[in-house]
This record gives C-alpha cells, structure tokens and sequence, in this order.
C-alpha cells in the first residue's frame, strides 16, 4: 500500500508539495521480486462535472520520498500514485504517455487502473484529492509579449520560470536571429517566386514575401499549379511541344550543354591514383583487422564476471538497497509534506530548489 499526504487538502496554490510511505508488505515484495528502481508513477486528475479526467502524469524515484506537483485549473483533482520499475525515469513516462495515453488510466468509475506493464497487480496504489482554488494562478502577460517570447515555440510555457527561460532569449538573441531569418525567408521566396515564373505559373501569391510569419515558406504557388505552357485558361492541355518553350526548361538545357562541355575538357582520372586508394583502403582494412584480434587477447587478461558472481553482487546491492528505504516505511502517523520534515539523507538539493521554486514559478491556468 502507498499512502499520499498534502499539507492541505484545500491549497493556498496551484502547486503542491506530496510526500508518500510505503508499507512494510510493499516494500518486502518489492525485494522478493529483486527490484533495484522502483519508481512511483503520479497520475493527476481534474474533476469536471462528477467525472474525473486525465491531465498530466510524472515518474519520479521512490526514494525521493517528496515531490511537487503543479496543476493548470482550479477545482477539485486527485492524485493517484503506483509503483511502476523495469526502465528507466524517462522512458517510463515515455511508455505510459504515449502506451496507455493517459486516459486509459482512469476507470469509469472514477478510479484508477493499474497498469499490466512493468508493475505488479498485487500491489495496491495511493490516492489523494486536493482542492486547487482560483486565482492564485499566474498572471498572463501582454498579447504581443507573449507571440514574441514565443515565437519559435510550439507549446505554451508552463509556469513563470518557463516564460522567463524563453523571455532571456527573445530579448537577447532572438532580434539577430528573427533579421537574419526574415532576410534570409524574404529571399528564398524571392528565389521561390522566381522560378514559379519561369514555369509560368497562375495565380502566384506575390503577399508571401512581405508576410514571413503569416505565410510557409513555400506558400508562393497556388493549391492547384497551372502553367501557361501547359494549359489554357479553361483547363485544356496544350501541345506538348509548348512544354520547350518554358523558360525554365530552356536554361536547364543550356546549362547542361554547358556542363557536358566544360566536363569534357576537364573531366578525368589518372590510374596512378586509382591504385593509390586501392593501397589505402587495404591498409585499413589491414590495420582493423590486427587491432581487433589484439583487443581481443588484452580482454582475456581480464574475464569477465561469472553468473553466480552477478547474482551475489545483485544481491548486496538489493539489501543495502532496501535498508536505506526503511525511512519511508509507514509508521503509521501522518507525514508532513515539507523539506524540513524530511529525514536529513533525504533533503535533497533537488527538493530544496523545487520548494523554491514553487513559490517563485507558479503555473498558468490552461
């Protein structure tokens, strides 16, 4: 069993601080099944006219023992926590965002599913459900700060601290490199709408080059292509021979006769060169071969480590593993959710600049 704790059920902030213990039984399975990184899967739900819905989901370590978690709406939300192992940090959240999409965590009834991947079914999970009130979130900056902070951006900044990170470089570098990528956008499309002429094209969207935020890159020619060589006006094809007269088609002809021209006279390989590279790449080979057959006696000197070598090993590494976890054990009494209540191994300096930072980096409502 994992039991959640917050400060607060009613918060005074769209962050909270959630700290977790774990029962003895949990934590003697956890050992019988030789699990080195348990983690703890934290999957955040919104509540939204008696239905509880999927919002965001973290992994975070067990032994971290706390961890804060921001919230985008106010109204009442719940915490759900499971014990999930076999990858890594990231590529748990990885799999389970993308695997189980996130709803798929969250039952009809209201409660949560355990997953069948990388957990176990006996394992009970935790629970807990907060209250997150309004205004106590972010407040938005100006329309037009915002689409220039964020103009080389995809998806809106989370918090405060998220903003400020891109506001230092929309201030500092971005003013070079926005000139120099109207510059160099107003010229390719120059180059675009050139050679959309010369293959006498209809209907060429000439506004592009004044408007390099508004339009692609490529948003010059029209939907539908018609050239003046091709086709009339009324859609009917013309002689194929008129496809010659295409002023593209004439300059991609006269260069190639001129490149034929030119590589006739220039064009041309000596046979002393030719086996100049046949000798180096034999060389190569050569040298590769006697470096690998080399490492390969060097690692004899040093055998590797036999099976029950591995499992003896694993096995120290497991027990001093699961001594240091027994001040997350429940005790029974309830856990104050702050870095200062937390056992000294544990305050962390991670934890001390998440506590920071949820008092200078507040989220913003989605």
């Amino acid at each position: 069993m994992i039991k959640l704790f917050v400060e607060n059920t009613n918060l005074h902030s769209p962050v909270a601080a959630v700290r977790w213990c774990v029962d003895k039984g949990t934590i003697n399975k956890l050992k019988e099944l030789r699990v080195d990184k348990p983690f703890l899967l934290f999957v955040i739900c919104s509540e939204n006219d008696g239905r509880f819905s999927y919002v965001d989901q973290k992994v975070v370590p067990l032994d971290q023992a706390m961890e804060f978690v921001e919230f985008r709406s106010s109204g009442r939300h719940r915490i759900f926590g499971c014990l999930v192992w076999g990858l890594s940090k990231d590529d748990l959240e990885c799999y389970f965002r993308n695997y189980y999409g996130g709803s798929n965590l969250i039952t009809p009834e209201n409660d949560f599913k355990k997953p069948h991947s990388y957990s176990y079914w006996e394992l009970d999970y935790g629970s807990v459900d907060v209250v997150v009130p309004d205004g106590y979130f972010a407040k938005e900056p100006a329309a037009w700060e915002k689409w220039w902070v964020n103009l080389w951006y995809e998806s809106k900044p989370v918090n405060q601290c998220h903003f400020r990170k891109r506001r230092l470089l929309a201030y500092s570098l971005q003013p070079p490199v926005v000139l120099g990528y109207v510059l160099c956008r107003t010229f390719l499309s120059l180059v675009h709408i050139l050679v959309l002429l010369l293959c006498g094209i209809r209907k060429i969207q000439y506004q592009a080059i004044l408007h390099p935020f508004i339009y692609d890159r490529w948003d010059a020619a029209p939907d539908k292509l018609g050239s003046i060589f091709l086709e009339d006006y009324s859609g009917v094809e013309r002689h194929p021979v008129c496809f010659l007269f295409m002023p593209l088609v004439q300059l991609v002809i006269l260069g190639l006769l001129g490149l034929i021209n030119w590589g006739l006279h220039r064009l041309g390989l000596s046979i002393g060169s030719v086996l100049l590279w046949f000798l180096v790449i034999n060389v190569v080979v050569v040298v590769a071969t006697i470096a690998v057959n080399g490492l390969g006696g060097f690692y004899k000197l040093f055998p590797a480590e036999t099976e029950e070598q591995r499992s003896a090993k694993k096995k120290l590494e497991l027990e001093r593993l699961y001594a240091e976890y027994q001040d997350i054990v429940c005790s029974g009494a309830a856990l104050q959710p702050n870095v200062s209540a937390l056992p000294s191994q544990r305050r962390t300096v991670y934890l001390r600049f998440m506590e920071f930072k949820s008092k200078v980096c507040l989220p913003f409502a989605s």
